[in-house]
């Protein structure tokens, strides 16, 4: 399982980092689990933190599926084509994982 962190910004070096630990006289990485043999000047290579791209909505796919999203398909195909992209993510009953980031 993953987590986000709202507002945390991806470290550039270890040491500006929300899982780091400096423990008797070593720096301990609690993303790793490990100590850190190249110190705190800069990330890791085996870094698990990955930075979120700028989106909107997340929303469950599975919930989509389950939805009824071939059905919607084949209606709006029915319909002419038009607005295939939008009917479904403005169908209330599918959940909402990860909000929108503000300006995006």
């Amino acid at each position: 399982m993953s987590i986000l962190i709202k507002g945390m910004e991806m470290p550039t070096k270890c040491a500006d980092c929300l899982f780091i630990d400096y423990f008797k006289g070593q720096w301990y990485c609690h993303s790793i689990n490990d100590i850190l043999e190249t110190g705190s000047s800069k990330r890791d290579e085996r870094c698990n933190l990955v930075p979120v791209p700028p989106h909107g909505d997340l929303i469950d796919r599975d919930a989509l599926i389950k939805d009824g999203w071939l059905n919607l398909h084949k209606e709006v195909i029915r319909m002419g084509g038009y607005a295939i992209h939008e009917l479904p993510l403005k169908n209330p009953s599918i959940p909402v994982i990860i909000p929108a980031e503000e300006g995006e």
